[in-house]
C-alpha cells in the first residue's frame, strides 16, 4: 500500500507521513496527529484510514466537531483521494504522495490539433469533484485547453487563473499537462507543477474547480522511472517428439513372412521330387521291363 503525506499550508505542524492504518487526528496528546485546539479542533476530531482494501477514507470521531472536505461538510464519513484538501476545525490538510512526480512529458508535438484528435485514445474525461462543474463531464479530445478566457475549451471563472492556464494533451503515447502561462502552477495531488504526466485517478485542482482523471480502459505508455525491463536470456525452443525407434526383433522367433517363405520352397522342392520319381518309374517300365 503506498505511504501518504498529509501537509499543513497553514503551517500547524510539520509534513506527516503514514503508510497502512489508520490516523487519529484531534488536539488531544494521545492522537497520532496533534493539532491546536485553539483553531477548533476538538481532542479526537478525524479519523483518516489507508487500507488495500478500501483506499483512502475519512471518519467523523467527535458529533460537534466541523469538517470538510474540498469545501463540503461532511458529517459522518466520507471516501478520499489524493489532492483532497480536509479542514478539521479551521486547521486545512492536503493528502498527497509521499513523493512528488520528478517525470516530464517529452517536448510538444508540432502536429495540427486536428491530427492529434484523430489519433487520440477514446473516453479520456474530467469529472467535475467541486466548483461550478460538479459532477459534469468534460471530454479530452486531443487538446483541451482550461483557463479564464472565453475562447478556452474549459473556461473556469476563478480569479486567481490566467486567461489560458494549461493544455491537456491527449495523446497515444501518453496524457499530458503543459502550463500556458499560469501565476502559480496547476495543483496535481495537491503539488503546485507546470507540467506533469497525468494518470487516471490523478486530480486536478484549480482555486475552487476540482477534477478527477478518468479513462476507462486507456493505457499509458510507461516512464522511464518505472518502466520494466525485460532481458531476453534464451529462447525456448519448440518441443518437437522424436521418431519412433523400431523394436529389435528377436533373433529366435521368425516373422510370420518369414515362416510362410520357408514354406513354400519346402513345398517346391517335394513336387521337384515327387515328378522326378514318377519319371523314373515310367523309365524303368518302358525300357527296363
Amino acid at each position: 500500500m503506498p505511504q501518504i503525506r498529509i501537509s499543513f499550508p497553514g503551517g500547524e505542524r510539520s509534513d506527516h507521513v503514514s503508510g497502512e492504518g489508520i490516523v487519529r487526528v484531534g488536539s488531544d496528546p494521545g492522537v497520532d496527529l496533534v493539532l491546536p485546539a485553539a483553531k477548533g479542533v476538538a481532542a479526537a476530531h478525524v479519523e483518516l484510514s489507508n487500507e488495500q482494501r478500501r483506499g483512502l477514507a475519512l471518519r467523523v470521531l467527535d458529533r460537534e466537531a466541523v469538517v470538510h472536505v474540498n469545501g463540503r461538510r461532511v458529517r459522518e464519513q466520507a471516501i478520499l483521494r489524493l489532492g483532497d484538501v480536509v479542514v478539521a476545525g479551521q486547521v486545512r490538510m492536503v493528502l498527497r504522495p509521499e513523493v512528488d512526480r520528478t517525470e516530464r512529458p517529452p517536448p510538444a508535438s508540432n502536429s495540427s490539433a486536428e491530427a492529434r484528435n484523430r489519433a487520440a485514445p477514446p473516453r479520456v474525461v474530467l469529472r467535475g469533484l467541486a466548483g461550478p462543474w460538479f459532477g459534469k463531464l468534460v471530454q479530452v479530445r486531443g487538446q483541451l485547453v482550461v483557463g479564464r478566457g472565453r475562447e478556452c475549451d474549459l473556461v473556469l471563472d476563478e480569479p486567481g487563473m490566467a486567461a489560458r492556464q494549461i493544455v491537456i494533451e491527449n495523446t497515444p503515447t501518453g496524457l499530458y499537462l503543459r502550463d500556458l502561462g499560469s501565476p502559480n502552477g496547476t495543483w496535481v495531488n495537491g503539488t503546485a507543477m507546470r507540467e506533469a504526466i497525468l494518470r487516471p485517478g490523478d486530480q486536478l485542482a484549480f482555486e475552487q474547480s476540482r477534477f478527477l482523471i478518468e479513462a476507462p480502459g486507456y493505457l499509458l505508455q510507461a516512464q522511464p522511472e518505472a518502466a520494466v525491463h525485460t532481458i531476453v536470456t534464451s529462447v525456448q525452443r519448440p518441443l518437437v517428439a522424436p521418431p519412433p525407434t523400431a523394436a529389435p526383433s528377436a533373433p529366435s522367433s521368425p516373422s510370420a513372412s518369414a515362416r510362410a517363405s520357408n514354406v513354400v520352397d519346402w513345398i517346391i522342392m517335394a513336387a521337384a521330387v515327387v515328378t522326378l520319381l514318377a519319371l523314373a518309374i515310367l523309365v524303368y517300365l518302358e525300357f527296363g521291363g
